[in-house]
């Protein structure tokens, strides 16, 4: 199949700027230009945010393994890469274990301010998003009446906004017909420059698995969410390494630190929904590597929402994996604060 995309070609979105685009400091293998946070763009997508976390709040599992684990090797470590109050915050995070008091409460979501919004413009990577999004499109076209091709309705999507700004018909979803929406990635403040310069790199999902594979909840791939409530309780904080903290910017010390996440295009196409937590293939699912989508009709692998659950202490949400890195575009740098709850004094 021909690419519609030719070098030199390229058709970026109509508010990438034509100028104000600078190297990003450690890796000049792409360019940033801060949205403007007057303009419609940045209200919008805030706006966003909010009315995410207003829709569909997320408290994390007491003691939930994983993070366990982190704040234990944090306490461990003796390389001297953590300092006294990561360590101070992650022996904090392990009380939240039956066996050390349960004092300390899981993490949950609450509301932010967006303090800095910045596009993310590498061509090399652009052209390739561009081109799958041709070959969906065209599969799709072929497709809609003859294999059900997914057109996103039965998702029930944590927030909806309509027409949010000139240029979007809606959020999340950009383009029904080739399954593209607007998905939030949670990763590292160290991490998002090289997902920046180099893309998405499926194959670097994690194996925890001792006896069997188990790459996560829907398999071996690269994870995003429409949730932002979920996102934030696993975003550590740059000078603690806590979700929750009440640490202040180093910059501007009457306001929180900031954190940092990624809002994505991705190319989810036709999706195959899974119940990771009540299939009785759970363990299977988490198994599957790279190639459980080849040669099948589908693009990505969604974890149902409604049907998302460990245990009654935590909110489902949706989760979705592409296998094909050419499926998604770090398009957008979230810098964010946790706002702060003022408490009045009677």
């Amino acid at each position: 199949m021909p690419y519609a995309v030719q070098p030199g070609d390229l058709v970026v979105p109509s508010y990438w700027p034509n100028s104000g685009w600078s190297p990003w400091h450690e890796h000049p293998a792409f360019e940033v230009a801060e949205l403007p946070r007057g303009s419609l763009m940045f209200q919008a997508l805030e706006r966003y945010i909010n009315g995410n976390i207003e829709a569909r709040s997320f408290r994390a599992k007491k003691a939930e393994r994983t993070r366990m684990q982190r704040a234990e090797a944090i306490v461990k470590d003796t390389s001297g890469k953590y300092n006294a109050q990561w360590k101070l915050s992650a022996a904090h995070r392990l009380k939240e274990k039956p066996e050390n008091g349960g004092t300390t409460p899981p993490p949950s979501s609450g509301p932010v301010d967006v303090a800095k919004i910045l596009i993310v413009r590498n061509e090399p990577l652009w052209e390739r998003y561009e081109n799958k999004r041709y070959v969906l499109r065209s599969k799709a076209g072929t497709s809609l009446k003859g294999m059900a091709y997914n057109t996103f309705e039965p998702v029930e999507w944590t927030h909806v906004m309509d027409h949010p700004c000139p240029g979007w018909r809606s959020l999340p979803v950009l383009n029904a017909l080739h399954g593209e929406v607007l998905m939030f990635h949670g990763t590292s403040k160290d991490v998002i420059p090289l997902i920046a310069a180099g893309g998405f790199d499926p194959s670097r999902c994690q194996n925890r698995g001792k006896d069997t594979p188990d790459y996560g909840l829907l398999g071996k791939g690269s994870y995003f969410t429409d949730s932002f409530s979920k996102l934030m309780v696993y975003t550590g904080c740059n000078k603690c390494g806590d979700a929750e903290c009440a640490c202040n910017s180093s910059k501007t010390p009457l306001l929180p630190s900031n954190r940092y996440s990624m809002l994505c295009r991705v190319l989810l196409g036709s999706m195959k929904r899974r119940k990771p937590f009540s299939d009785v293939s759970a363990e299977e699912i988490r198994a599957e590597d790279l190639h459980s989508l080849d040669n099948t009709a589908f693009d990505s692998v969604m974890g149902i929402g409604p049907d998302n659950r460990v245990d009654t202490q935590i909110t489902p949400t949706n989760e979705f994996i592409i296998k094909d890195s050419a499926q998604a575009y770090p398009e957008f740098i979230i810098y964010w604060r946790r706002r702060r709850l003022l408490v009045s004094k009677l």
